[in-house]
């Protein structure tokens, strides 16, 4: 090849590789905005995700810092915030109509929970998500969107930030409670798929689920609340979620204390069946 066609050759590399990688942040920022929509619909609040990429040959998709506003009146920026987001998918999936994923794993998750009197944050952001499960059960909006299938999705590292008082009187009470590991198996499984903005409202209502069961001393009237404002949503989902698994330190304890007897009965068995043969 002379130096002219070495030239060509190189020219035309430059131009391939330009296309694909052009066509790689196209595809990450089309995700970017599919993720950002479909959670504003569920949630009623303004949502952003810092960064999404997509890997076609390594069948891994990721998204950092993925958030979601407060609504107005209330004192902290965000009601829900993920760092990293984590997703086993083969990139040809990822064009089919409804995506089979593998895994998918939620790390680092804040959630920011406040009380005011009457009034509360995760109130309206259910309401919210409510108003947004019926219109979608109704069938009023028939626009095609891709649906989603997640075989495990984790959530993990999860902190409630809860906040109660009045404007009366102020701040009362102020604590973290942390919330064991969500697992979820099946998700959209039964009903062929759903789309992302139901993912999303799932997420934070397990979550929301997370924190009620949790064994830390709540405020009553929160706890109380919680519990109403999510039992219809989870009633909702019982179709679209086949199995729910929470592993918390206490039951952890109690599974490992249960398998030492186990085992100390069956040692004892066995060293008096020694003793009894000799």
């Amino acid at each position: 090849m002379g130096h002219t066609g070495r030239k060509t050759a190189v020219f035309a590399a430059g131009i391939v590789l330009l296309v694909v990688v052009g066509g790689l942040v196209y595809v990450d920022a089309i995700a970017k905005r599919a993720i950002e929509g479909g959670s504003r619909r569920a949630f009623g609040v303004d949502t952003s995700v810092g960064t999404v990429k997509i890997g076609f040959l390594s069948g891994r998709f990721g998204l950092a810092t993925f958030r979601v506003d407060n609504p107005d009146g209330f004192d902290s920026k965000e009601f829900f915030v993920v760092e990293k987001g984590d997703i086993s998918v083969g990139g040809r999936a990822l064009l089919s109509d409804t995506v089979v994923v593998d895994r998918f794993t939620l790390d680092g998750i804040a959630i920011n929970l406040e009380l005011q009197g009457r009034k509360s944050n995760y109130g309206v952001i259910l309401d919210n998500l409510k108003r947004f499960e019926s219109s979608h059960s109704s069938d009023g909006d028939d626009e095609p969107r891709k649906q989603f299938i997640i075989n495990d999705l984790h959530i993990r590292d999860v902190i409630a930030r809860v906040r109660v008082g009045s404007p009366q009187i102020g701040l009362q009470k102020e604590m973290e409670v942390k919330v064991p590991e969500i697992h979820l198996k099946g998700v959209g499984g039964q009903r062929g798929g759903v789309e992302l903005a139901q993912i999303a409202s799932i997420i934070v209502t397990r979550v929301l689920e997370g924190v009620v069961r949790s064994r830390e001393n709540l405020p009553a009237e929160l706890r109380a609340g919680l519990r109403s404002e999510i039992s219809s949503l989870i009633k909702g989902q019982r179709d679209v979620v086949v199995s729910v698994e929470s592993l918390t330190q206490d039951s952890a304890k109690e599974t490992v204390e249960k398998l030492v007897d186990t085992a100390k009965d069956k040692l004892g068995k066995l060293l008096g069946g020694d003793d009894e043969e000799n």
